[in-house]
């Protein structure tokens, strides 16, 4: 049986991967597709997160992405404040 797979578990691994190969440099994360689905699957609204970034220990999604925003900061990791969103469109 295959186990439920978890986007920020996932995101933290390559974190730490990242943290563990360079030293320690600082690095900055880009989480694109957090929203809804994914990437303008409801644009533009940005009110909820993707329920694949979900952890089962936690209640929501939204936990789970405060969650590895915290983790992430113990891996001089700086892209915890970041993440893709597109503002604005262009429709001619």
């Amino acid at each position: 049986m295959m186990s439920k797979v978890s986007i920020a578990n996932d995101a933290l691994k390559v974190i730490k991967r990242v943290h563990d190969i360079t030293g320690g440099v600082p690095q900055v994360v880009l989480l694109t597709g957090w929203q809804f689905e994914g990437h303008d699957s409801k644009y533009p609204s940005w009110t909820c997160v993707n329920k694949h970034l979900k952890r089962e220990q936690d209640e929501t999604a939204l936990d789970s992405l405060r969650w590895l925003i915290r983790e992430a900061r113990q891996y001089n990791c700086l892209g915890n404040r970041s993440r893709g969103i597109q503002a604005d469109s262009v429709t001619f």
